[in-house]
């Protein structure tokens, strides 16, 4: 078998073929073990029990509501079964999200043998217990809670280890990360060194390490020794820190905490709504949860931390096996080794089968228009998808068919590309511009990104010591086979990662990584193919067959419903009252068919994107009050104490100030509010947001430093659960769409000036 053979070519797209379906499976989380299979184990027969009965007639439970106190106590009883007395810590917190509220934190401590060295040395498990307004949060954290009583009971059960071990469990994440806020003042914050948080993304999947802090190699490495299904890839970190995402190890980090964030990300379609319930919850997953987080503790609680940290480091996992790491200081030394290799190898190649630099030009041709032409077909199928309504928002209910259109439309570029360069070029030229160019690319990329390139980088030693070693004759054949099994096995991990983190959006990226894997096979590309023409017009026909059907296929389904919120609205300065449909309005569901019927307008003045509103019947509703309690002018402007209160007694009650208003400092019940981060004020449209959270019918004491004396603009607004009976009350057979985030509430507001 030569380089241009049509056989080997078909070996290899039969080679990608089979590790597509071994890396689909792969992505699965590892099987549920049985009943004592493991003793010293996680079990998560276990866990399962303590969180059924923590969820028991659970629904959504807010920071600050009563479902919320019913878990707590819940909590603390599941906790006194183990003869365990955790720490509650009650205060009222400010986060950077602009919101305050009395949050309840839950503390164990389980002290450490020693020798304990000075500074940070104890390790922490971190969850939280508060779900969104719109679902039972079961994934998203009853699985973490259920993790921290499972973990606490093995605890309770061994000898002390070296270090202190916490497990905290937090009150109001879904709120703006107020019970890790609040956690960072506790005495006992400035003991952690290392902390492992659980979260969710969706209601199944793998516990993918997807977050860690800087000088993180030292924890990398207990993870790659100590996690028996690694799932993670520095490239997941390096995105996920450049962009705008928050949890609770993100305060952790700013407290000069370091640690690892694990997270499952499938099922998002069912992440903070309803769905996010027992029956959605995939056992396997909080098995995966529980085996890290117990393996991760138990490391850690052995290490001296005085030590120092041994800096950053890039990883990634090899087929969910072990994971690959070293320090990221030498992802340029690897990336230059890679390529001189490279070099070296197509210095061998070219003396027994000289090339040209037309032949290489032709085949550097092929290469970048191959990865550019993938990445361009991605893209316009995203747009094509979106305008046509198949896919109006990320994630879909049904994707397998446009996927596979979209598969078969690369390989149709791939065929095309072959049919102009495989003439023009020989398959030694074509190796050497593949391989050249990827070296090329990861040297580039090395400089810029040294953690975020692991999975591009590998290959390129690897085939360049294979193309240095290996016999003449068949072993090239074996070397490009090399380059495909290994580019198959780190590509299709991501690409399963970027269709489960981003979705569709991410299909120019999707097919940038299929480029890549499908340019591994150029060398083998023959100058004349058996099927001619029929092969690409094959697949162009079935491409468009499959296209037609995902166009006729709808976006939602009973298991992947639309995100559509019930909002009934009373608006003092109109002084009217009217529903509003919220969410995802790219279509309007039969039942609520009345709502087209109606107008589109934003019900707030940072709001950019229309509400559908109806007429509704008063309820006698009035709106909040904010009650200037003392003025006074000083030099520099004035400084303003109001009394903020929701007239009804709502339990959620905001304001925001206009950009207008130069405010130099807020201030609620006395704690100061950070600064929003830029991200937040872009969500409000740069209005200064401030919401508090209270049952007293006082509410809460807003102080503000004002620059000048000029009137402030503000807007008010309160929130409570649910909405008034009847009309548009939630019908069981309502399955295709659902609320989501807050959910369904009852909203009054105003506007003034101050």
């Amino acid at each position: 078998m030569t380089l241009s053979s049509g056989r080997g070519l078909l070996l290899g797209g039969v080679l990608l073929g089979v590790l597509l379906a071994l890396l689909w499976l792969r992505n699965e989380p590892p099987a549920v073990r049985s009943a004592g299979a493991a003793p010293g184990g996680f079990s998560v027969h276990q866990a399962l029990e303590v969180r059924g009965r923590l969820m028991e007639g659970m629904g959504p439970h807010r920071v600050g509501q009563p479902a919320l106190r019913v878990l707590r106590d819940r909590l603390l009883g599941e906790f006194q079964k183990l003869g365990l007395s955790p720490q509650v810590q009650s205060t009222f917190v400010c986060s950077d999200y602009g919101t305050c509220a009395t949050v309840e934190n839950l503390l164990v401590r389980f002290p450490g043998r020693g020798p304990h060295a000075e500074g940070r040395q104890a390790v922490m498990l971190a969850v939280h217990y508060d779900s969104v307004g719109a679902g039972p949060g079961v994934s998203d954290d009853a699985n973490g809670t259920a993790v921290a009583l499972e973990v606490a009971r093995h605890l309770k059960s061994e000898p002390a280890r070296r270090n202190d071990i916490i497990l905290l469990i937090t009150d109001g994440e879904e709120y703006g990360l107020l019970g890790a806020h609040a956690f960072v003042r506790h005495p006992w914050a400035n003991d952690v060194a290392a902390v492992v948080n659980v979260e969710a993304r969706g209601s199944s999947g793998l516990s993918h390490m997807f977050e860690t802090g800087p000088n993180n190699a030292r924890l990398v490495g207990f993870y790659a020794k100590h996690t028996a299904r690694p799932s993670t890839n520095s490239l997941a970190y390096a995105v996920y820190k450049r962009m705008p995402n928050d949890t609770d190890f993100t305060v952790f980090k700013a407290a000069q905490m370091t640690g690892l964030g694990i997270a499952n990300i499938e099922g998002v379609v069912h992440y903070h709504t309803p769905y996010d319930d027992l029956e959605h919850s995939d056992p396997r997953t909080l098995q995966h949860h529980g085996d890290v987080a117990l393996g991760l503790l138990r490391a850690m609680a052995e290490e001296d931390f005085s030590q120092p940290p041994p800096g950053d480091a890039a990883f990634v996992d090899f087929l969910g096996l072990f994971v690959l790491h070293w320090p990221v200081g030498w992802t340029p030394g690897i990336a230059l080794l890679g390529l001189g290799l490279l070099l070296a190898g197509a210095y061998r190649w070219s003396r027994e089968e000289p090339v040209t630099p037309r032949q290489l030009g032709w085949a550097s041709l092929g290469w970048w228009g191959l990865l550019l032409l993938c990445a361009g077909v991605g893209f316009a199928y995203f747009k094509l998808l979106s305008a046509s309504g198949a896919a109006p928002v990320s994630w879909i209910a049904h994707p397998g068919p446009a996927l596979a259109a979209l598969g078969l439309l690369w390989v149709s570029v791939f065929w095309l590309l072959c049919a102009l360069i495989a003439r023009r070029t020989t398959g030694t030229a074509r190796w050497i511009a593949v391989w050249a160019w990827w070296g090329l690319l990861t040297v580039g990329l090395s400089f810029a990104f040294p953690d975020a390139i692991s999975s591009l980088l590998i290959p390129v030693p690897l085939v360049g010591l294979a193309a240095v070693l290996v016999p003449r004759g068949v072993g090239r054949v074996a070397v490009v086979g090399l380059g495909t099994t290994v580019a198959g096995c780190l590509m299709f991990p991501l690409v399963f990662f970027l269709l489960s983190s981003l979705g569709l959006p991410s299909l120019p990226l999707v097919g940038l990584l299929s480029g890549l894997m499908l340019a591994s096979l150029l060398p083998l590309s023959p100058a004349r193919w058996p099927l001619g023409w029929r092969l690409p017009a094959g697949c162009a026909a079935a491409a468009a067959v499959l296209s037609l059907w995902a166009l006729r296929l709808s976006p939602y389904s009973e298991q992947a419903p639309q995100r559509l919120n019930i909002v009934y609205r009373f608006d003092q300065d109109r002084q009217s009252s009217r529903w509003a449909l919220e969410g995802d309005l790219s279509r309007v569901p039969g039942p609520l068919a009345e709502f087209q019927q109606g107008t589109r307008e934003v019900t707030a003045p940072w709001d950019t994107k229309p509400s559908f509103l109806l007429p509704a019947e008063s309820i006698g509703l009035t709106a909040p009050e904010l009650e200037p309690l003392h003025v006074e002018t000083v030099a520099a402007g004035r400084t303003l104490q109001l009394r903020l209160r929701s007239t009804r007694g709502a339990p959620f009650v905001s304001v925001a100030f206009s950009p207008a208003a130069r405010l130099t400092s807020v201030r609620v019940n006395g704690q100061t509010v950070p600064a929003q981060k830029e991200r937040i004020r872009n969500r409000y449209g740069q209005w200064r947001a401030v919401s508090c959270v209270t049952d007293a019918p006082q509410g809460c004491v807003v102080e503000l430093s004002q620059e000048g004396s000029e009137p402030i603009e503000a807007f008010l607004y309160d929130e409570s659960p649910g909405i008034p009976p009847g009309r548009f009350s939630r019908r069981a057979e309502w399955k295709d769409f659902v609320p989501s985030q807050n959910g369904d509430v009852t909203v009054a507001s105003r506007s003034l000036k101050i």
